[in-house]
This record gives structure tokens, sequence and C-alpha cells, in this order.
């Protein structure tokens, strides 16, 4: 999964109030690099509503119908206590013949709290995400 440059860092970026800034939140970290972690759960998502193997992360042989899912994140911003955004690209690919359907998936949810609310939102996000897609999945196969 793509992300912008000015969010691919190891600290959680959030909206940095009024001046339309950003703020690196230093005490507060993702595991693995950005777009590994947002790439992993989608994934996660897709594979349990599909009852689908990823066989990119495990090297399977495709023994069904593969589709090839790529994502980008367009937009990602949180308030810290008020609301997370992202507006995600997506294209899903059918293989071998190469039919392909696009969308993007556009959302804003309430981020109470601090950092879990942030986290959270964007868990949500990704589940509508993961929905988005894997309903686009299901019309490639009829």
């Amino acid at each position: 999964m793509r992300v912008p440059e000015r969010l691919n860092r190891a600290q959680l970026v959030v909206s940095d109030g009024a001046d339309g800034g950003v703020k690196l939140l230093d005490t507060s970290r993702w595991m693995s690099p950005l777009p590994d972690e947002l790439r992993d759960a989608l994934s996660q998502r897709l594979q349990s509503s599909l009852d689908a193997v990823d066989i990119y992360q495990h090297g399977l042989p495709a023994t069904q119908p593969a589709v090839r899912v790529t994502a980008e994140v367009v937009i990602l911003d949180a308030d810290l206590g008020e609301r997370a955004a992202a507006t995600i690209a997506w294209t899903v690919k059918r293989l071998p013949d190469g039919k392909t359907l696009s969308g993007r998936t556009e959302a804003e949810v309430p981020a109470p709290g601090q950092v879990d609310g942030v986290v959270n939102a964007y868990r949500q996000i990704l589940a509508a995400t993961a929905a988005d897609i894997a309903t686009s999945v299901l019309a490639l196969e009829r």
C-alpha cells in the first residue's frame, strides 16, 4: 500500500490545529512502517470477509481464481480527540483476464480520546475500505 511520504513515519502524524500543519507524536509509534501496517490490516480484513488467502504474503500458488488488490492512501488525517478521516483509492484486478474495477473509499469517523481513539478510527476506516473492496471482488466473480 502506498502512503503520502509526509505520513510515512514511525510516529503517528496528526493535524496540528489551526495552522493546517502536522505534528509527529514522538511517543506514539507504529509497530512497523505505516504502509506495512495498513496493508496487513487491509489484507486480514479481506481474507476474513472473503474466506480467501493472501498469496502475496504467504507465497502459496493460486489454486482458486485470483485477484490483485492495490491501494493508495490519498488522505489520512486526524485531530486528536475529535475525528479521523481518510481517502483511499483502490483497484481490484482479476487474473488472468485482467478485468478491473476501481474505487475510492472516503470516510470520516469520530476519534474520541487521544491516540487510542485515532487508531480505533483508522481501524474503522480500513474496515470500510475492506468492505468496499470485497464488494468489488465479489462483483468480478460474476
